[in-house]
């Protein structure tokens, strides 16, 4: 059995959140280039002109590293195969769960992460990655783009993660599937 890729593409409510602050970073980064303008054309003297254009071309640099930090590191797509469940995200690095760790893969609803809060995580656009804490599962780590189409894979010592494949039902069948063990023999 060869390794099934799965996609995890953003919810509609999730593409609107991320155009949204999208949008607001944009907004305020031209906010910034105006205030940048405004103070060498404005500006009483060159150290004036200099503290404005530094602060605001820090923030600038602050605001696109921010964009661009959690899109590369949101989660793309999963693989599964005889190896694991391997976790694909944006900038190329994968996170492998391998077959010896995985004890069980379900799917579940949305309800599991009432009450979610954020440990050391991004979330909101781009997905949401990192690890999280919520009253049903405690901590786990979360890998996800859409909370509609939710995976919990559990492990023996990496505790449980949270996945959104676009097919879930098909996922959860093929993991189950590839991951199986043979039976000891007796």
């Amino acid at each position: 059995m060869s390794e099934e890729p799965f996609g995890c593409t953003l919810s509609s409510r999730q593409h609107i959140s991320t155009a949204l602050v999208v949008l607001l970073l944009l907004f305020v980064s031209l906010a910034l280039v105006f205030a940048m303008v405004l103070a060498i054309v404005l500006g009483r003297s060159t150290r004036e002109k200099i503290a404005v254009v530094s602060l605001a071309m820090a923030h600038l640099v602050l605001i696109l590293s921010l964009i661009i930090v959690t899109a590369r590191f949101a989660p793309r797509g999963y693989l599964v195969g005889p190896s694991g469940i391997t976790i694909v995200r944006r900038n190329g690095r994968r996170i492998l769960l391998p077959v010896q760790e995985i004890t069980s893969v379900e799917a579940v609803e949305r309800e599991i992460l009432k009450r979610c809060i954020r440990t050391c995580a991004v979330g909101g656009y781009f997905g949401s990655w990192g690890s999280f804490y919520c009253p049903k599962l405690q901590s786990f780590r979360g890998y996800l783009t859409n909370s509609d189409s939710l995976v919990l894979v559990r492990t023996l010592h990496e505790g449980p993660f949270v996945l959104s494949p676009d097919a879930r039902e098909r996922f959860v069948e093929y993991a189950s599937r590839s991951l199986r063990r043979p039976s000891a023999p007796r």
